[in-house]
């Protein structure tokens, strides 16, 4: 599989408006290291060299995703595509938060399509998103894993520049996960906070919690019920945190769900259910 091999709706992301883009197809060294067999960067996305970071995964690609800016402006609109391909082990992520500056009428735009192939493994764990006020965002990962196939996808939310004193005063994230297994799409998880319209801090949505993230582990034939036990159990008993693991559509994996008071305590729960997804996984965490 390679990205020229993509044939959903989706397929086109490169091919509209200019701007941010990294297309990355990883595979497998002889020697049994993950490199990048393609890169192709537009400004302002930058990548980093693979760096080789975890001992018990001694082949496994760390990808450090760079821009300049800071984060996203309004009109950005950023494409990232990454392909990995049989047998290759991919962590990709960034270099920091990022931050979505306030946009007086447009909006900006990211997109990250992952394509993981059987018996690849890959994650997609970027650092939080921080709105401005007044910032707009439309977000789509689109996660196409085959059969034999592991993904983890993470994201993470502030409710604004907290230590300014700014909370919620972003005008609108919109926030779309698809996921496809084998060729089929399963499941979609969208997210749309417009504090203008709606408060978020109201019951049935934040309540009093101000710090929102999730964790999908796609993993197409593997035992839903099992992982998102496991998972369950990691991620359950941290403190300052509302925690819910169920498993998405098909068997197709396993959606976790996380909403917290503060961001260390967010930040703690992400990572004990990602730890224990990658234990469940590949035996390492």
């Amino acid at each position: 599989m390679s990205l020229g091999t993509l044939s959903r709706p989706y397929t086109a992301l490169t091919e509209r408006a200019a701007g941010g883009l990294l297309e990355l197809v990883a595979d497998v060294a002889p020697d049994g290291r993950t490199y990048l067999s393609r890169r192709s960067q537009r400004f302002p996305l930058r990548l980093t060299t693979p760096l080789y970071l975890d001992p018990a995964r001694p082949g496994m690609a760390f990808l450090y995703v760079q821009n300049p800016t800071g984060g996203l402006f309004e009109d950005d609109d950023h494409t990232i595509a990454l392909s990995v391909q049989p047998g290759a082990r991919v962590h990709l992520t960034t270099q920091a938060a990022s931050k979505v500056y306030r946009a007086e009428g447009g909006c900006a735009r990211q997109r990250v399509t992952l394509t993981v192939a059987e018996g690849a493994f890959a994650e997609y764990v970027p650092d939080l998103l921080i709105p401005h006020a007044g910032a707009r965002l439309k977000q789509e990962v689109v996660a196409d894993v085959e059969p034999g196939g592991r993904l983890i996808v993470s994201e993470a939310v502030a409710p604004g520049r907290v230590a300014c004193g700014e909370a919620f005063e972003y005008s609108s994230l919109s926030l779309t996960t698809r996921i496809w297994c084998g060729g089929e799409q399963r499941a979609v998880d969208s997210v749309l906070l417009e504090p203008n319209e709606l408060d978020p801090r109201r019951a049935g949505v934040l309540g009093d919690q101000a710090y929102l993230a999730s964790v999908f582990v796609v993993a197409p034939g593997a035992d839903s019920e099992a992982l998102a036990g496991t998972i369950s159990q990691a991620a359950d008993g941290v403190p300052g945190c509302l925690v819910g693991t169920s498993t998405l559509p098909s068997a197709a994996g396993v959606l976790t769900r996380i909403l917290a008071r503060s961001g260390i305590s967010a930040g703690r729960a992400l990572e004990a259910a990602w730890s224990a997804a990658r234990v469940a996984l590949i035996g390492a965490s």
